[in-house]
Formats: C-alpha cells, sequence, structure tokens
C-alpha cells in the first residue's frame, strides 16, 4: 500500500512540474554587445571611438586554455584599416558551450551575415551594418528560442 501511495505522489509531483514549467531561455553572449554609429562616433561593444573611424571589429570566441571562459575584444579602425583602440577581455561562462561571434562593421556597410544556435554552440559571424544590429540580435534572439521550446 505504502508504495503506490509513493508511486502516486511521485506521479502528482511529476504532473505538476509539466503542466507549471516555463520557457526558460538560453544563454546568449550577443545581448550585452553593443554596436552603433551616431553622429561619428562608435560605441564598439564596451569601447567608444570617434574622429576618423571608419568602422568597428567585435570578436568572442572560446578560450582554448579554460573552457568555462571567452575572449572578448573590440577594435576601431580607420579608413585604411589601422587600429586606432582595441580592447581585449576575459569573461567567465555560466555554462560552457562553443561561442563564435566575428562581426565587422562599417561606415556604409551593408549587412551579410549569418547566426546560429544549438544547445551546445552560438555563432554570429559577418558585416552588420550598425543601424542593423538590433534587428540581427532579435533573429538570433528568436533562433533561440525556437531551438530551446523544441528542446524542452
Amino acid at each position: 500500500m505504502s508504495r503506490r501511495i509513493h508511486l502516486f505522489c511521485v506521479t502528482l509531483i511529476v504532473l505538476h512540474c509539466l503542466t507549471e514549467a516555463k520557457y526558460v531561455p538560453g544563454i546568449s553572449y550577443i545581448d550585452d554587445v553593443q554596436l552603433s554609429y551616431e553622429n561619428g562616433i562608435w560605441q564598439c561593444d564596451r569601447i567608444t571611438c570617434k574622429h576618423d573611424i571608419h568602422g568597428c571589429k567585435i570578436s568572442i570566441i572560446n578560450n582554448p586554455a579554460d573552457k568555462n571562459e571567452l575572449l572578448r575584444s573590440s577594435a576601431c579602425y580607420t579608413k585604411d584599416g589601422t587600429v586606432t583602440r582595441e580592447l581585449s577581455q576575459t569573461q567567465r561562462m555560466v555554462k560552457p558551450k562553443t561561442v563564435n561571434i566575428d562581426i565587422d562593421s562599417y561606415v556604409g556597410a551593408q549587412s551579410l551575415y549569418t547566426t546560429g544556435y544549438s544547445l551546445s554552440w552560438q555563432e554570429v559571424k559577418g558585416t552588420i551594418a550598425a543601424e542593423d544590429w538590433a534587428n540581427a540580435q532579435k533573429t538570433t534572439r528568436d533562433g533561440m528560442k525556437a531551438v530551446d521550446e523544441s528542446n524542452s
């Protein structure tokens, strides 16, 4: 009899969890990336650049020496490709996954990029016009949500 009660209680708990489960989004490493160009001033992720800057390059990749860490870098460059300001930082990951974010943006750029996401990797690569950055982030989040929901 006690075995049936135990099984009944476990069944109730499982049913409760299934009916109360809520969508929890995957971790996005592009949501906090800042990219904008306005009045001659670039916001190139975590650095601000001005004065004859033509473009911005942002990279976030896994640290080969530590699977729980990302290498995050950004650089502003002139029309001839000279880097005028750059910043490199490390970032701890909540949950290890493969991350490959490689973005180039410059004055007059036409957006041509790809995004990809799975439970074990995230990727955004290509040229993105600064004014299209919010849309690229939304496209990536929509893809993440679709993958996450299909795996829940």
